[in-house]
């Protein structure tokens, strides 16, 4: 799978899965200092802007990234605009117009294409010809 990532995006995605790990440890695990230092660690490093709507989207219970994968956004499943896509091949950072979400683009590089439709042949109905017409 070949993934187009804005660097913020994926900081974002790692920041999610160490407070996703954090909660888990936090719910009867026992806390790890550890990984609460390299959450503030990677969380030192991602623009305020970015940050801001991370906490916001998590304290309503979201991801605040979602791939995209055959033009529709995994998070809200609607579909993104053509200008998205484009933006977001060449590396531009964008959210999603429904949701919210930072885009990540996801391409199937090995997915199988679809099965070939066969042409169905038709024959032409036309003028018959003075030969096929016979000799009546």
């Amino acid at each position: 799978m070949k993934k187009y990532i804005h660097r913020a995006v994926s900081q974002l995605l790692e920041l999610h899965t160490l407070e996703k790990q954090g909660t888990a440890s936090h719910n009867g695990h026992g806390g790890s200092g550890n990984g609460k230092e390299s959450m503030n660690t990677l969380r030192a490093k991602i623009p305020l802007m970015f940050l801001l709507d991370h906490d916001r989207q998590r304290r309503e219970g979201k991801r605040s990234v979602a791939g995209v994968r055959h033009g529709v956004c995994s998070g809200c499943h609607s579909g993104v605009s053509a200008h998205t896509l484009r933006a977001l091949r060449a590396g531009i950072l964008r959210g999603c117009d429904h949701c919210g979400r930072f885009l990540y683009l996801m391409e199937e590089v090995n997915e199988p294409s679809p099965a070939p439709v066969s042409a169905k042949v038709t024959r032409r109905v036309g003028k018959r010809s003075a030969a096929t017409r016979g000799a009546k």
